[in-house]
């Protein structure tokens, strides 16, 4: 990415409680816009107050868990600095903003934008009821939210421009489940393996082929809906100038990044670094085995890896 600067990055993520699923389900593009909006509201009020800069950040928005159940989430990825007065002022370099801050700020900051769309009738109802979501549900549904601590929590903090560029290369385009997590599918039935966080293993899931369809296609984004986004001083409209300010004041020149052109290059690539011995992501003892598979942007190219082992 070209708007990458040589300084240190936090990854801060923002859920929203289940209680709320419904409404996301039944009003997806609007509650999605909803959800990213208010995010980065929420950071850039927070960089003003406790910083007094300008941030910048990138939201990637997730709307699924390892089990693919529907949990909708916003990654952020932001600088750790800002602007002010276009003097570039650097945040702590382990440390951004206490959690805590984001989490009741942005809890506000939702709620109140939802008692408004309830006010407007602009919501539908869950469970098809043709009556749009009223201002009267949204008061017992507001009381239940605001006795909640909404979870947002911060992930380690990246430690340059490079690791960033590797997280975005490897996450903002996924979907909902990796193929390599498929292990079965037989007997009307689909197995695949998810991670418990609570305790750091691996396990093994198997689905009536129906109930995977039907947990895979919940996280089909509304046509055309733009689910990363660019905010602060990252915003389209001031980009191109406020990095050129971050730039002059940190003394620092355009991140290159190589181009990559056609598929045949990227295929090129892959055989080339393939060749090498590659260490088993899950195990970290294993080794990817090279085996070929037809590409199918290119007749006359194969290439491919084989899965991760299983964990």
């Amino acid at each position: 990415m070209q708007d990458l600067l040589p300084v240190s990055y936090f990854h801060v993520v923002f859920t929203v409680p289940r209680e709320l699923n419904n409404l996301f389900l039944w009003n997806r593009r609007k509650m999605y816009s909803l959800l990213l909006k208010m995010v980065s509201r929420t950071i850039i009020d927070s960089a003003d107050r406790n910083l007094g800069i300008q941030p910048g950040m990138l939201e990637v928005l997730h709307t699924w868990g390892q089990k693919l159940d529907f949990h909708p989430h916003v990654h952020c990825i932001v600088y750790g600095g800002g602007l002010s007065n276009n003097k570039w002022i650097s945040s702590k370099k382990d440390f951004y903003i206490h959690v805590k801050k984001f989490s009741r700020l942005f809890r506000g900051k939702f709620l109140a934008a939802l008692k408004k769309m309830s006010k407007s009738g602009g919501l539908r109802n869950p469970e098809k009821d043709p009556t749009p979501f009223s201002f009267e549900q949204f008061i017992p549904l507001a009381k239940e939210m605001y006795k909640k601590e909404w979870v947002v929590y911060s992930k380690k903090p990246f430690g340059g421009p490079e690791q960033v560029l590797k997280y975005l290369s490897r996450y903002t385009h996924r979907v909902a489940i990796s193929n390599y997590r498929l292990k079965d599918i037989s007997g009307g039935n689909i197995t695949f393996t998810w991670k418990d966080y609570r305790t750091g293993k691996r396990k093994v899931m198997k689905l009536p082929a129906r109930e995977f369809m039907r947990r895979f296609l919940l996280h089909v984004l509304p046509r055309g809906f733009v689910k990363i986004r660019c905010c602060g001083f990252l915003n389209n409209r001031i980009k191109k100038v406020q990095l050129a300010v971050c730039r002059k004041e940190l003394g620092a020149c355009q991140i290159q990044t190589a181009p990559v052109t056609i598929a045949s290059d990227i295929l090129e690539n892959a055989k080339t670094n393939f060749t090498n011995r590659q260490t088993c992501p899950i195990c970290k003892t294993g080794v990817l085995i090279m085996i070929k598979i037809k590409a199918f942007y290119e007749n006359n190219i194969e290439v491919g890896c084989a899965p991760p082992c299983p964990a």
